[in-house]
């Protein structure tokens, strides 16, 4: 269900007045999260967002993660600009702690390459002999 938690915008005379929200420039990582999960879910995957874990007492949250028989086969980390994904061609602290999991862990950075983050995922996938 939907709540309303303002009516005052609703009313004509105020629409002139409300403040300038600019349209973002570029997806933002929900977007591209959004986007790849649709994709993912039209191929049959069982995918998920926003996957709480916890490793040697260390807590993370995968943006997204694909399961198979109810245990999760591959990491997706999504970052809306390849440069945060790898900082001087090295792995992120974030990047090494999801490696710690043993799982295939892709990182998905544009908009564009949906369709290639799809087919690693699916090659992922076969190489474990999951698909």
């Amino acid at each position: 269900m939907g709540l309303l938690c303002s009516e005052t915008a609703l009313k004509p005379s105020r629409m002139s007045s409300l403040p300038t929200i600019p349209v973002p420039s570029k997806p933002s990582e929900f977007e591209l999260q959004a986007e790849l999960y649709f994709e993912l879910k039209r191929k049959g995957l069982d995918v998920r967002g926003e996957v709480p874990s916890s490793l040697n007492g260390r807590k993370s949250i995968f943006d997204l993660a694909i399961f198979v028989n109810k245990q999760a086969a591959v990491i997706i980390e999504v970052k809306n600009s390849p440069c945060l994904a790898l900082l001087n061609g090295k792995q992120t602290r974030q990047a090494k702690k999801y490696n710690d999991y043993g799982l295939p862990v892709i990182f998905h950075t544009s908009i564009h390459s949906i369709n290639e983050t799809v087919e690693r995922v699916l090659n992922a996938l076969r190489k474990l002999e999951l698909l």
